[in-house]
């Protein structure tokens, strides 16, 4: 059965890109295309439903939406967001339920027959390329999954200086690309809020510079912005994971507890783990396991009729004789001596 079949086509369309108050320009109509397709995955994100939508020529973006009837209302929105940041009057229309590619390519002739574009499609406009976007934004992300935080700017510079002979329409148009993987890598992956109205003030920037060197001086801030804003992330992202680590080892110290599986409960490598619970809290991570086991054994020791081979599995030794020997270790004295009169 076509994905297709039972959804609403619905059509929003661009009544110009050079509307009278605006000084756009004709080579700032890719930019101001790219900026209404992110504004339209954003607030189909928001909405949270089943649907598809896509980019059919310069000023035309179809949906394919599984019918509800907040649909009126989400389009109602789209354009009064797109108005409002951006200034184009915009239009949506509902053309009609499809069941098949052949019903939305013959609903959408109907409509132009009836209501011709008025922006040209003209091969002048280079359109931007959003897959390249999305292929760069999976590799920065990959960059973060993997701990190599140091390579993201690189490689986003690279990116960027791989077109060195370009117009500067064209630089606009590659800048605004890493201004949007950047964006995106800052909301998804770094959990910063973002709003729809933040691409509106980055394409009014941009729209304003007059040379290369100028465009190639906002890329490199943004850039460095990002390289900020991740160094403070891991920060904030290394400390959280020790806490996690620490909690984990007060529910599970009865347990083996090994490296390894404290690592992988955090999701970290084994050795980056332990050098960072290390700088995190001065101990390494077998001292602070000890550590925390011979204070539940002291609590045992003192409060409890337990006997000490108990003891020693209620705190995670399968070995009573082990356990004796890191217990004097760690407290100076035997546990049995530690009963009767604590050592320390």
């Amino acid at each position: 059965m076509c994905w297709l079949n039972g959804r609403d086509f619905w059509l929003v369309s661009v009544e110009t890109f050079l509307p009278e108050g605006k000084q756009y320009r004709a080579e700032d109509i890719e930019l101001l295309q790219f900026a209404i397709s992110n504004i339209a995955a954003e607030l189909m994100t928001i909405r949270g439903r089943e649907g598809r939508w896509m980019t059919v020529e310069y000023g035309r973006f179809a949906f394919f939406l599984e019918p509800d009837s907040e649909d009126a209302a989400f389009f109602d929105h789209l354009l009064r967001t797109v108005h409002r940041l951006l200034g184009l009057p915009v239009k949506a229309f509902r053309l009609g339920q499809v069941k098949t590619e052949e019903d939305a390519e013959q609903l959408y002739v109907m409509h132009n027959a009836a209501s011709p574009l008025l922006v040209s499609s003209d091969s002048k406009y280079r359109r931007i390329d959003e897959a390249k976007v999305q292929a760069l934004h999976a590799e920065i992300t990959s960059l973060l999954l993997l701990g190599k935080h140091s390579e993201m700017g690189t490689i986003l510079r690279q990116s960027f200086e791989s077109r060195p002979e370009v117009s500067l329409p064209e630089r606009k148009a590659d800048a605004l690309c890493l201004a949007m993987v950047i964006r995106e890598v800052q909301r998804k992956e770094l959990e910063q809020e973002a709003e729809p109205g933040d691409i509106a003030s980055e394409l009014e920037g941009l729209l304003g510079l007059l040379s290369i060197p100028a465009v190639d001086e906002w890329i490199s801030e943004r850039i460095a912005l990002l390289e900020r804003v991740t160094a403070q992330w891991l920060e904030e992202r290394r400390s959280g994971l020790v806490e996690r680590a620490i909690r984990y080892l007060e529910q599970h110290y009865r347990e083996e507890c090994s490296l390894a599986a404290v690592a992988a409960h955090v999701h970290l490598n084994p050795n980056y783990f332990s050098n960072l619970f290390k700088k995190q809290t001065g101990e390494s991570f077998s001292g602070y396991l000890t550590r925390l086991r011979m204070e539940k054994a002291k609590l045992l020791l003192t409060n409890t009729d337990m006997k000490i081979i108990e003891i020693a599995q209620a705190v995670g030794y399968a070995d009573s004789n082990y356990f004796a020997t890191a217990f004097k270790q760690s407290a100076g004295c035997s546990p049995s001596e530690y009963r009767k009169q604590p050592c320390t």
